[in-house]
């Protein structure tokens, strides 16, 4: 900010030549000039402009000068494109004539807002007046100086940049929101100002959202370490910059940049929160544990912590700790169908099959296309001997993913029992046509063609007919219950001000209504929309 001092002394200056009418000129574009000539040409069509303005929309305007307002802003926008049109843009295009001043934007960050003001009145008594609001919502602010007034008689208009002054420097108390050419810095320095806002932290950050989107991580983590050559100390950045070594499988990468913003920040959960996850996907559950632990005291409503801390538990083959976090899980958010098909899960290898039934039951129920939910609960009711239950859930985790193979695999081992051979038999072929190296249907499918021949060769030579026996004849015995479901945070952006943790609100939205494998559904935990 001291290089904008240098410009007061140059605005005194400035203000001196105006009086005397000795001011710099300059008709190229893009090149400075305190004087702007607007050409009868252009008004012509700027006048145009504003009588259609008026016919379109003086109804739903009443009471509001739109001739004069969008004559104001056609002004201004000549004169500003005609020195600053290669570095900034109109807000908005459509001009109505709603208001009588002018909004643009950086072309390479859109955050800077830069408002122009145009007034006419005599060189003593000219002042530009700025609300709060227009304080709050631009970063810059523009003067200008028509040297004629409003009106169809002229020519040509002469505007004079008066001068510009960044937003947070105007003071409402000590000029009671009217700016003159005394509270202004000299606009000859606007353009490096302006450039000044381009090779910012938050313009290497728009940039690395922008390769984020567009899956070119690499450029996204060249912004980032850029972001933070200027602001190391930024916990979000670094976090962000982990997610994106994390995309590249720089694991330990992503690791450190956790460990830094938790060095900045000792009390943000979600650093923990992604340390933990990184732990766990490098095998360190025990650190995993620990993180997650250390989340949760800092966010007791944290869903996710309890969640991701069971499934570590789990790997760990802590069942009793897993049953005790999903149990926690769904007490958090009964929405949440995963917490009920783990802990499923959990309740079946801790033998309690009755309620591993229920709750793959109430995992269903919030989500009706869950294949390996009806494919665990068949599991549970054939333990418990209720074959036709079985067959039945079978039947729909079928229907819900054709190309099931466990599924056809243990439902044609309950009809081998049954003595439905030839069903079963069906079900192996098409077992291994769909995965000719499933070599347990393999096996089944060769054993039980060689038991039906020799019963039929049976028959044929007895004259009594003797029936098929009810023999296992399978080597292989059914495979075992589905894994517990990984929520992978795949789509991991930051909203505000820092990454967000999934809110409740948004628990319906992320019922998954699919047929894929349950290792593959990805849930977002942080809430993330766009930036």
């Amino acid at each position: 900010m001291e290089c904008l001092t240098i410009l007061t002394p140059q605005q005194n200056d400035f203000y001196e030549r105006i009086k005397s009418g000795h001011l710099l000129y300059c008709d190229l574009n893009y090149l400075f000039s305190e004087l702007v000539i607007i050409p009868e040409e252009r008004l012509k069509e700027i006048k145009n402009h504003c009588s259609n303005i008026v016919v379109k929309y003086q109804s739903t305007y009443p009471g509001i000068d739109l001739f004069n307002n969008s004559f104001k802003n056609g002004l201004i926008s000549y004169c500003i494109e005609q020195i600053y049109g290669d570095l900034i843009l109109p807000f908005n295009e459509i001009d109505i004539g709603e208001e009588d001043f002018k909004v643009f934007f950086l072309k390479d960050n859109f955050k800077i807002h830069i408002l122009c003001k145009l007034h006419y009145t005599s060189l003593n008594s000219i002042e530009w007046h700025i609300s709060k609001e227009e304080i709050k919502n631009n970063q810059i602010i523009i003067c200008l100086q028509s040297l004629q007034n409003f009106s169809n008689l002229h020519q040509e208009y002469k505007l004079i940049l008066a001068g510009f002054i960044p937003s947070n420097l105007v003071s409402l108390t000590k000029n009671n929101g009217h700016l003159t050419y005394n509270n202004l810095l000299y606009c000859g320095g606007l353009r490096g100002y302006l450039n000044s806002f381009l090779y910012t932290e938050s313009y290497y950050l728009s940039l690395a959202k922008q390769s984020n989107h567009q899956g070119d991580y690499l450029s996204a983590i060249a912004n980032y370490t850029r972001a933070l050559e200027i602001n190391f100390n930024d916990t979000k950045t670094h976090l962000l910059r982990a997610i994106s070594r994390w995309k590249i499988g720089d694991k330990e990468g992503a690791l450190a940049d956790c460990n830094e913003a938790i060095r900045i920040d000792f009390d943000n959960d979600l650093a923990y929160h992604w340390r933990g996850y990184i732990n766990f996907k490098l095998g360190n559950f025990q650190a995993a544990i620990e993180d997650y632990t250390q989340e949760i005291r800092l966010n007791p409503l944290s869903t996710y912590a309890y969640y991701r801390r069971g499934f570590t538990y789990e790997k760990m083959n802590n069942l009793v700790k897993a049953f005790d976090d999903y149990s926690q899980t769904i007490n958090l958010n009964k929405n949440l169908y995963q917490g009920f098909y783990n802990r499923g899960n959990i309740r079946y290898e801790l033998g309690d099959k009755q309620g591993s039934i229920e709750d793959f039951t109430q995992a269903l129920k919030l989500n009706p296309c869950l294949a390996q939910g009806y494919y665990n609960r068949a599991i549970v009711y054939s333990d418990l001997g209720e074959v036709e239950e079985a067959i039945k859930n079978y039947e729909l985790a079928i229907k819900l993913m054709p190309n099931y193979g466990k599924a056809y695999y243990n439902l044609a081992l309950l009809l081998a029992d049954l003595g439905k051979y030839e069903q079963a038999l069906n079900y192996y072929e098409h077992i291994i046509k769909i995965d000719p190296d499933f070599y347990q249907a393999d096996y089944n499918k060769e054993s039980l063609v060689k038991y039906l021949n020799h019963n039929i060769k049976l028959n044929l030579d007895d004259k009594n007919k003797v029936k098929l026996r009810h023999k296992k004849v399978v080597k292989y015995d059914k495979i075992k219950i589905e894994k517990s479901s990984d929520l992978i945070p795949d789509n991991e952006l930051i909203k505000h001000d820092r990454i967000m943790p999934f809110s409740n609100r948004n628990f319906q939205q992320n019922q998954v209504k699919s047929k894929e494998s349950i290792e593959k559904i990805i849930i977002d935990p942080w809430n993330t929309k766009q930036v």
